[in-house]
């Protein structure tokens, strides 16, 4: 089975890819809110690469909590 940050990073990568496809599409469906969100989200799990796997499983865990 594949490595989580191997699988991670290609999820990235093609949502990036995604992302520069979406942003300049010229349909008549809106996606400049749906690439904000991703862009955000991706900005997200870059940063939590940054602090460590271990703390972004605490805080899906804490997040997935339901009160």
């Amino acid at each position: 089975m594949e490595k989580y940050e191997n699988k991670s990073l290609k999820l990235r990568r093609h949502l990036k890819n995604a992302l520069e496809y979406m942003k300049y599409d010229k349909t008549n469906f809106p996606l400049k809110e749906t690439v904000s969100f991703l862009q955000n989200y991706i900005d997200g799990l870059e940063q939590w690469d940054l602090m460590g796997y271990d703390l972004w499983l605490e805080d899906q865990k804490q997040n997935a909590e339901v009160s």
